[in-house]
């Protein structure tokens, strides 16, 4: 098998400064979630909620990174594969694409 070209864009010591910035703002900052029933779940998980914002502590992050699969599988509405995320694929078109050309063929059918 042959190795596949790889692009370097960012080395890896620019990676971990922009993991440490995220699970810094995820931590302090917090993101807004306007779902109760999710943040209900990231606090029993042991994130930080106040009011709509939750603060997710770092090993809860690293908790979750370590245990996200290695590969997932986006199907279409017909149950099809359409996307496989994983490392070292790349996808020309932004995945918003690929929901537009969904929505495209939904609205083919119904006409």
């Amino acid at each position: 098998m042959l190795d596949r070209p790889r692009l370097r864009v960012i080395d890896e010591d620019q990676i971990r400064k922009i993991h440490d910035a995220t699970a810094h703002v995820l931590e302090k900052t917090g993101i807004r979630i306007t779902h109760e029933t999710a943040r209900e779940i990231f606090s029993g998980a042991g994130a930080r909620v106040e009011k709509d914002r939750v603060h997710i502590p770092r090993q809860m992050l690293e908790d979750a990174i370590e245990k996200a699969p290695s590969r997932v599988v986006l199907g279409n509405r017909r149950g099809e594969e359409a996307i496989v995320l994983e490392r070292m694929t790349h996808h020309p078109a932004p995945l918003a694409s690929e929901a537009a050309r969904e929505l495209d063929d939904m609205a083919r059918h119904w006409k």
